[in-house]
């Protein structure tokens, strides 16, 4: 069975043959008629001459307009591949504006987190507490502790093993369960190793650091921590630990370089610089993990009851026997009640 292409070129070759033959004969003819027919001679050649041309127009409109629709689709290509390039570049403009604007709300907000920090340098008030606890806290930087979305970071209060523990804690402002509660911040006094008999006190909104710290030392010194309580009497090491400890956090959430808590969520900055987080004990100067937190038994393992066992870990180099004791114990007490604190 034939296809129209095919039938179109036989059709076009009878056309052009045709043509040269009709061209021909009248040409010829014309050229042998008598001079008194000299007139129509003329015309029969211009006629025979027009049909020649004719059928070499025929020959070649092929090539012609195969040439015109390549010229045109060459021309249709290149203005879409402008199109393109145009588009892209367009894109490209937009997708390096949104990095740089992204980069820029970034460092925005990193400088807003270092400046809240910083700022207790210069003001140790509720409000600029408030303001870096709750930087650290949506950054899920510090512990949470049991519910009520309670945030607290716990350091020492001087430079020794010996020096008092001080947690600071962070409740938003809230409401679970028809109970309506206002921001608040607790000042909390650790005994010895313990978790369990925490003396703690609120530090209300009106007052200054100065008072709420007099409020904690009372305390303190009513439940017979009397020799503890004037280690308070100087705060600026705890401040300083303080901005040490949410610092800390806030690289690690943010992955900087040179952080080596790998992203962890920071519950305790001890005396000699080491941490402990999520994870467990962490030191300086190594990534690997002291102890594992989930080595310590939790008391509330069902069967278990009162579980007061704790793992055999060889004591690292550098360390006395007493640090570290006082390490296993903060340690512990941290893991003690985990899962409570889930």
């Amino acid at each position: 069975m034939r296809t129209t292409e095919p039938a179109k070129e036989q059709a076009r070759v009878g056309l052009i043959v045709t043509l040269v033959g009709l061209g021909a004969a009248i040409t010829i003819g014309g050229y042998f008629l008598p001079e008194s027919w000299s007139y129509w001679s003329g015309v029969a050649g211009n006629v025979g001459t027009t049909l020649l041309l004719a059928s070499g127009l025929v020959l070649v409109e092929r090539h012609f307009f195969r040439r015109v629709a390549s010229t045109q689709a060459e021309a249709a290509r290149s203005a879409a591949s402008q199109a393109v390039d145009a588009a892209e570049q367009r894109l490209e403009t937009r997708l390096t504006s949104l990095d740089a604007r992204l980069e820029e709300l970034r460092r925005a907000r990193d400088v807003e987190a270092d400046s809240r920090i910083e700022r207790l340098e210069q003001d140790v008030s509720f409000r600029s507490l408030a303001d870096a606890l709750q930087m650290a806290s949506d950054a899920n930087a510090i512990q949470a502790v049991g519910s009520h979305d309670i945030f607290k970071v716990v350091v020492p209060a001087g430079p020794a093993s010996i020096s008092p523990r001080i947690g600071f804690g962070y409740r938003p402002s809230g409401g679970f369960d028809h109970q309506v509660w206002d921001e608040g911040i607790t000042l909390t006094f650790l005994p010895g190793t313990s978790v369990n008999q925490a003396i703690w006190v609120n530090w209300a909104p009106e007052e200054t650091f100065e008072v709420a710290l007099i409020s904690l030392i009372a305390a303190m010194r009513s439940a017979g921590e009397g020799v503890a309580a004037k280690s308070l009497d100087s705060p600026s090491k705890l401040v300083a630990n303080l901005r040490q400890a949410l610092d800390l956090a806030m690289a690690s959430k943010r992955g900087d370089e040179d952080s080596w808590l790998q992203a962890r969520t920071l519950a305790e900055l001890l005396w000699n610089g080491w941490a402990v987080t999520d994870a467990g004990l962490q030191r300086p100067d190594s990534l690997v993990l002291v102890i594992d937190g989930e080595q310590f038994p939790d008391r509330r393992e069902p069967g278990q009851g009162f579980n007061d066992s704790r793992p055999t870990v060889a004591k690292p180099d550098g360390l006395t026997d007493a640090d570290w004791e006082t390490l296993l114990q903060v340690t512990r007490s941290h893991f003690f009640f985990r899962s409570e604190n889930r």
